[in-house]
């Protein structure tokens, strides 16, 4: 049995730079919104356009890039969830734009955590 090869520092961060790691995991392009603020993908633009007339058709609050403390999950870790209408301590709802093919793994055990910690779903809201 041969001894196994040994890479110096610098060979290894060489090979890495040439290494192709393919498809990136997300095609998003930051868009524009009427309502002042700079998406970082067209979905979630067209989510935001959508929330802002329902938020106005019903009387809630939008909020944008809601950061919440992930309370089951020891460690303070944290999501931030795309939207949240907000009418009230009680009355509100955490939507994220999603793409249906594009949804991580860690996604799913972060919003598992949301759900444990504030015993509601996340909406995934393809838009």
């Amino acid at each position: 049995m041969s001894a196994p090869e040994t890479m110096t520092g610098p060979e290894y961060l060489a090979a890495m730079a040439k290494k192709k790691t393919g498809r990136p995991w997300s095609n998003a392009r930051k868009a524009a919104c009427p309502c002042g603020r700079t998406h970082p993908s067209r979905l979630e633009r067209t989510g935001c356009l959508r929330l802002t007339a329902e938020a106005q058709a019903t009387g809630c609050q939008l909020r944008q890039q809601v950061r919440f403390p992930l309370l089951a999950v020891p460690g303070g870790l944290a999501i931030t969830v795309d939207f949240v209408l907000w009418r009230s301590p009680t009355d509100w709802r955490a939507i994220d734009a999603k793409s249906p093919g594009r949804v991580s793994r860690d996604w799913r055990r972060g919003a598992a955590a949301f759900q444990a910690s504030y015993g509601r779903a996340i909406e995934e809201v393809p838009a």
